[in-house]
């Protein structure tokens, strides 16, 4: 029994330490890798088309839903209903789709910003530590965007989302919102 937890103890420091040991590698953005893989180009080009195409599908079938439900139902807690069934089964999967879309236009179509600030600056401030940004450890905060008294903000990898508000952002996003920053400033704040 002795020897089974000490086990168990020696396995969590392990653990802790190689998690340490990654944090402590460089990172490398998506944009460096794509200077050292070229050739991924073509294929992030094929795989953006093919994005486009099934989200314009999918915003086509949203759309015949919500034609249909505004046509045949008159009830107007049936109406609520049926939206938030559409919401939930194909806009998330549309959300999902755009937010890919823009990643991949972002990646391969970097768009120049005035300034001082680089591509490889905004890429970085988008990959700083969300929980670094709010001072701590836990997944779950008080959200600092309406008075609550039980966390409902859900903090995971470098995206905040609120279960109550619906507040949704990456750390350059928060840190605007929260600060009163421009996007400039939040990059700058952030690097």
């Amino acid at each position: 029994m002795e020897n089974q937890k000490n086990s168990t103890i020696e396995d969590h420091q392990i653990i802790k330490w190689e998690k340490e040991w990654q944090n402590s590698q460089p990172q490398i953005t998506d944009r460096e890798l794509l200077e050292i893989f070229p050739e991924a180009r073509f294929y992030l080009k094929e795989r953006l088309e093919n994005l486009k195409k099934e989200s314009e599908k999918l915003a086509d079938e949203i759309q015949k839903n919500l034609k249909r439900i505004y046509k045949n139902i008159k009830d107007e807690f049936a109406v609520w209903f049926n939206e938030e069934i559409v919401r939930v089964w194909w806009g998330k999967n549309l959300n999902q789709l755009s937010r890919e879309i823009s990643k991949l236009e972002w990646l391969l179509h970097p768009k120049k910003v005035k300034g001082q600030i680089t591509d490889s600056m905004i890429e970085q401030a988008r990959n700083y530590p969300f929980k670094d940004l709010v001072g701590t450890q836990k997944d779950f905060i008080l959200c600092p965007f309406h008075k609550e008294k039980r966390p409902s903000f859900y903090i995971k990898n470098n995206w905040g989302y609120c279960f109550s508000c619906g507040y949704h952002a990456d750390t350059i996003k928060f840190l605007q919102d929260r600060d009163h920053l421009s996007f400039q400033e939040a990059v700058k704040k952030l690097t």
